[in-house]
C-alpha cells in the first residue's frame, strides 16, 4: 500500500461543517415555539456509541468480545436566549410538565417525551443525514450566567435525555 499523498486527500469529499445542522423538535411539550428553538440552537453534538466489554476467561487466557451497543442517552445543547426569555420559558414549562413540585403532579412519558431530529446539511443546504432521537425530553437546564462586566449574550445550556437514536 502506497503512502498517503496529495491526490488521496484531494479525492476526499468536502468536510462536514460544524455549523451545518438543525436540531428540530417538531412539537414542544408544555408549549413553546418549535421553530424558534431550532433557530436558537447554537451547539450540540452527534450522538456517539460504544460496545459493552465482554471478557471470557478460560484456562488462564482472557479473550475480549464485543457486547451490547451502549449509548450515553444524553444530548447537550446550548441555546441563545433572547429578551423575551422564550427559550428558558419553553424548557422550564417542558420540565414543569414532567414534574411540577409546587402542584405535586406529573405527566406520563407519552405526554412529555417526543422525537427530535438532528439534521445535518452539506454546503449546498441539502440534508445529508437525519438522526432521530426517540423518547426525547429535557433532563437538566443549567443556570444562565449573567455578567455585568461584558457585553455578551445570555446562553441557556440544556441536557436532553433520549431512549435511542436512529440514522436515516
Amino acid at each position: 500500500m502506497a503512502r498517503t499523498g496529495l491526490s488521496d486527500i484531494r479525492a476526499l469529499p468536502d468536510p462536514l461543517m460544524g455549523y451545518n445542522f438543525d436540531l428540530v423538535i417538531p412539537n414542544v411539550p408544555g408549549g413553546g415555539d418549535a421553530r424558534s428553538l431550532t433557530i436558537k440552537c447554537m451547539s450540540t453534538s452527534i450522538p456517539g456509541m460504544s460496545t459493552e466489554d465482554v471478557t471470557v476467561s478460560l484456562k488462564g487466557i482472557d479473550t475480549k468480545y464485543a457486547g451490547r451497543p451502549m449509548y450515553t442517552h444524553t444530548l447537550s445543547c446550548t441555546y441563545l436566549e433572547t429578551r423575551d426569555l422564550s427559550t428558558r420559558d419553553a424548557i422550564r414549562n417542558w420540565i414543569k410538565l414532567q414534574r411540577d413540585f409546587r402542584a405535586n403532579t406529573g405527566s406520563y412519558k407519552s405526554d412529555y417525551a417526543t422525537t427530535a431530529s438532528l439534521m445535518l446539511y452539506d454546503d449546498t443546504g441539502a440534508a445529508i443525514r437525519q438522526i432521530s432521537l426517540e423518547g426525547f425530553f429535557p433532563q437538566n437546564m443549567d443556570d444562565a450566567a449573567l455578567d455585568g462586566g461584558s457585553s455578551t449574550p445570555v446562553n441557556i445550556a440544556v441536557t436532553f435525555a433520549y431512549d435511542s437514536f436512529d440514522e436515516v
